[in-house]
């Protein structure tokens, strides 16, 4: 990514990528380890993911990466590299050798992770199947914008809103209200109601095995014009390293 130095700094410092999607759904949100070059960030995700399914060539897609005390928000056309479809990758012959050098920054960026990844497929704690392939995907940068954090209160979060666009959080999950920087909202057009997700995420340790998180999806209510958004619920997903369970949720 061609970046200044803020940005710059913000993407050296974050340890994943908030990936937001529309799907015939509402919003969705996950993150997902990347790595930035060219104009682009690059992640890699498994094939039998929403996102996977859900991505192809051109489609519209929101990312935040989060540091302390900054996020950056990048919202872009997406570009598809599956070896699963070679005629779609020989359309995209010119780009391939961009694809490659962002593959290896990737791998040297993320090294850990993959380390710890390979570990947990041989120790079985990822199961006793063979991992899914990955499909190489890119966001191009056409929209960044660095925002400051989210003050205190409930716990850190990520939301999507309709876009797809990733913004910073707080969530107060017995009041099931969301806190938002106001002119995010305002700029992204939510000034009643919105279909929205948002995720909680615990970045253990390197590898799948440790990661836990949560992703609520609903529809959210405005409240004036503050930050702060009451979302009525319809579906929890929660996910501890393999295991991951879905259940709608009564308003």
């Amino acid at each position: 990514m061609t970046a200044d130095g803020q940005v710059e700094s913000i993407l050296s410092e974050g340890r994943q990528a908030y990936v937001a999607l529309e799907t015939a759904a509402g919003p969705h949100v996950t993150p997902e380890l990347y790595a930035w070059s060219g104009d682009r960030i690059w992640f890699a995700t498994a094939a039998t993911t929403l996102k996977a399914r859900a991505i192809g060539d051109g489609e519209q897609v929101g990312i935040l990466v989060r540091a302390p005390g900054e996020d950056v928000l990048v919202v872009g056309p997406a570009e598809r590299f599956d070896l699963a479809d070679p005629v779609a990758l020989a359309r995209r012959a010119a780009d391939l050798p961009a694809a490659l050098r962002a593959l290896a920054g990737f791998t040297v960026r993320n090294a850990a992770d993959l380390l710890a990844f390979g570990r947990d497929v041989v120790t079985g704690r990822l199961g006793h199947r063979l991992p899914p392939r990955r499909v190489l995907l890119a966001v191009e940068a056409v929209e960044v914008t660095v925002v400051e954090a989210v003050g205190d209160g409930g716990v850190p979060a990520v939301a999507a809103l309709p876009g797809p666009v990733a913004v910073p959080g707080r969530w107060y999950e017995e009041e099931r209200e969301l806190q938002v920087l106001p002119e995010l909202l305002d700029r992204h057009g939510v000034h009643d109601e919105a279909a929205v997700a948002v995720v909680v995420d615990r970045y253990n340790a390197p590898g799948p095995a440790a990661k836990a998180g949560t992703l609520v999806r609903g529809r959210a209510r405005r409240v004036g014009g503050s930050g702060t958004l009451a979302v009525d619920l319809d579906r929890r997903i929660e996910w501890d390293g393999t295991a991951v369970e879905s259940a709608a949720v009564g308003v």
